[in-house]
């Protein structure tokens, strides 16, 4: 995380070295640990001051309204998304894909909301789950109107993207409410190259959740959570944020997971 005005390649010496390979490295990680007690820095949970300065930074890199740093995973993440519905209503009931990852299912135990599998094939050619398609989304939707979010996993394990331009169009005119939402996980680095597939949040998902450790640079344990506001309540976000996140995380998480961001916004 940058600290004043220090140059950008400060904080850049938090990244992985497959982020860049020839940069400083920390030597005396302990000596360089900092007290989440630093005031002064602003806080995380209250998105003030240096941490409001990188959300904001992140939202637009990914082209969100709203960014908060995870030091939780998209495990983490996913649990604070689920959170949030069950904040806006207790009986929610969530369409969720059958390759969906554990974190979402626990959390959907856990906070007592309702879940239908939206069908979805199997491609033995992959040995894998397909993502759902938009028609597969609409067909659930269409039977369960009622539905609060679409949960689907795009790029799946196996490198398989969903076409969630056509999902968020269709969930969009066939309910003035749901919300589509992808775990993002494994495609952080979506939005900064045109020849890869189009990130979540470019084609229009309402919430997304990314791993900034797996393929954006971050080290292990970062993520994102990403979120337009259109049909997303952001003060029951940052209520579900509050609720899970630890008040005392790592800076050497989040000035990894800052230094991704940017390095990544930089390059393309």
């Amino acid at each position: 995380m940058r600290v004043l005005n220090e140059h950008v390649t400060r904080y850049h010496r938090w990244c992985t070295p497959s982020i860049l390979p020839d940069q400083e490295r920390v030597e005396d990680f302990y000596a360089s640990d900092v007290s989440i007690s630093a005031g002064f820095f602003g806080t995380l949970v209250d998105h003030t001051g240096i941490f409001a300065e990188a959300e904001a930074f992140a939202a637009a890199a990914q082209g969100a309204d709203r960014t908060m740093f995870s030091v939780h995973g998209s495990s983490g993440s996913n649990w604070i998304v689920l959170r949030t519905l069950a904040l806006e209503r207790s009986d929610a009931l969530v369409l969720v894909a059958r390759n969906i990852h554990h974190s979402v299912i626990n959390a959907i135990k856990a906070y007592g909301l309702d879940f239908r599998f939206i069908p979805t094939p199997y491609e033995p050619r992959f040995e894998a789950v397909l993502p759902p398609s938009a028609d597969d989304v609409l067909d659930a939707l269409t039977r369960y109107p009622e539905a609060l979010a679409v949960l689907y996993t795009s790029p799946t394990y196996e490198g398989l993207a969903a076409n969630t331009r056509a999902i968020a169009r269709a969930v969009h005119t066939a309910s003035d409410h749901a919300m589509v939402i992808v775990d993002e996980a494994w495609g952080g680095h979506l939005r900064f190259h045109p020849d890869l597939p189009e990130s979540a949040m470019g084609a229009g998902a309402d919430i997304c959740v990314q791993s900034t450790h797996k393929l954006a640079g971050g080290l292990q344990q970062t993520g994102l959570i990403h979120w337009k506001t259109a049909r997303v309540d952001s003060e029951l976000m940052e209520e579900a944020y509050r609720e899970y996140v630890t008040t005392s995380p790592s800076y050497h998480l989040l000035a990894s997971a800052d230094a991704a961001v940017r390095t990544l916004a930089s390059r393309w």
